[in-house]
C-alpha cells in the first residue's frame, strides 16, 4: 500500500520579507529624478513671462526691459514610520526573516506612499510641503469640480508651456485615469499608447506601453486619495536641466549626505509605564526621510481639478 503521511517528511518554506497584499501603486515614483542638494533647501531666482525684443528702428533710442526678480525656496518636509520589536520576538524569529530589517522595509515603503501622497494635497498649514495642489496659481489650474470634458483635458495640457511646452509625465490615481478613457470610449476613441519603462518581476526592467496623452505618457500615483470635492491630474515636466534655457520642471530633492541611503534609522529602548528607569525588550524604532520637491518653473505643472473619478 503507499505510504502514508508523506506530507510530515517534508518542511514549510517562509518566503523571505514580508509581502503586501493590497499595495499601493507608485509607478511615477520610477520616473521621478531626485537632485541632492548642499543645504536646507532649494531656491531658485525666477522672473514672470517676459516680452519679447524691440526691433530698433535707424537711430533710434533704446527701450530699457526691466525684470522683477523673485526667489522661489523649497524646503525639506521630514517623513516618519515608527515600529515596535521586542528581543525575544527578534531573537527567536530571526531566521530566515530579521524581524528588524523586514519591518524597516515596510517602513520605507509607508514613507513612499506618504511621499506621493503629499506631493498632491501636502500637509494643510505647512510651508515644507505645501503640495502641488496648493502651490500651483490659478492660471496654472483647469478647474473642473465634476466629469471633465475631453476639451478640458487640451487645456490643462495647454498650460505646460516649460519645455517648449512638452510635458513628459502626466499623474493621477487609478480612478482618474479609467474616468479618461470613458471619456474616450464615449466619443468612439482610442487611447494612445506610448512606450515606456516598467518592473517585471522576472525580466527586470523592461520596455512597455502606457496609455497617453498626445505621447504624453501617463503614470498611476495610487496615493492621491480621492476626497469629497474630487480628485487632481497633474501635466508635468519632470527634471531639471540646470541651464539657462526652459526645462526646469518637478524634481524631488534630498540633502546631499543622504545620498545612497535616504533614511535616517534612530532607535531606543522603552521604559516601563510605572515611572521606573528599567528598560523593557521592547525596542522602537524610528525612519526618518527628509526629503521635498522643488519646482523651477510654475510653467512646468498644470492640472485637472477636482474631478469626479470613475
Amino acid at each position: 500500500m503507499p505510504t502514508s503521511g508523506a506530507e510530515n517528511a517534508g518542511s514549510d518554506f517562509l518566503q523571505p520579507h514580508i509581502v503586501e497584499t493590497a499595495p499601493v501603486p507608485l509607478q511615477i515614483a520610477r520616473h521621478m529624478p531626485v537632485r541632492y542638494v548642499n543645504g536646507r533647501a532649494m531656491s531658485f531666482a525666477v522672473i514672470g513671462k517676459m516680452q519679447p525684443g524691440i526691433a530698433l528702428g535707424a537711430c533710434l533710442d533704446y527701450t530699457l526691459q526691466d525684470y522683477e526678480i523673485e526667489q522661489a525656496t523649497y524646503i525639506y518636509g521630514e517623513l516618519v514610520s515608527a515600529f515596535q520589536t521586542c528581543s525575544t520576538t527578534q531573537d527567536i524569529t530571526g531566521g530566515p526573516n530579521n524581524l528588524n530589517n523586514a519591518l524597516r522595509k515596510k517602513a520605507e515603503r509607508r514613507l513612499q506612499q506618504l511621499f506621493w501622497e503629499l506631493i498632491d494635497t501636502g500637509v494643510a498649514g505647512s510651508g515644507r510641503f505645501l503640495g502641488l495642489a496648493g502651490l500651483l496659481p490659478a492660471g496654472q489650474r483647469v478647474v473642473v469640480g465634476g466629469v471633465p470634458t475631453l476639451a478640458q483635458f487640451d487645456r490643462a495640457l495647454s498650460l505646460v508651456v516649460d519645455n517648449e511646452a512638452h510635458p513628459t509625465a502626466i499623474m493621477s490615481n487609478w480612478g482618474a485615469l479609467r474616468r479618461y478613457l470613458d471619456l474616450l470610449r464615449t466619443a468612439g476613441l482610442k487611447p494612445d499608447l506610448v512606450e515606456t519603462q516598467w518592473a517585471d518581476p522576472i525580466r527586470g526592467v523592461v520596455p512597455g506601453k502606457v496609455v497617453s496623452v498626445y505621447g504624453t505618457p501617463w503614470y498611476i500615483n495610487g496615493a492621491m486619495t480621492t476626497r469629497p470635492e474630487g480628485t487632481n491630474i497633474y501635466f508635468m515636466v519632470l527634471g531639471d536641466n540646470g541651464e539657462a534655457r526652459p526645462g526646469h520642471g518637478l524634481t524631488m530633492i534630498m540633502p546631499a549626505e543622504r545620498r545612497g541611503n535616504p533614511y535616517i534609522e534612530r532607535e531606543w529602548p522603552m521604559l516601563k509605564t510605572d515611572g521606573s528607569l528599567m528598560p523593557t525588550s521592547t525596542i522602537t524604532r524610528a525612519l526618518h526621510w527628509p526629503v521635498g520637491y522643488a519646482l523651477g518653473s510654475m510653467g512646468a505643472v498644470s492640472m485637472l481639478e477636482n474631478i469626479t473619478p470613475l
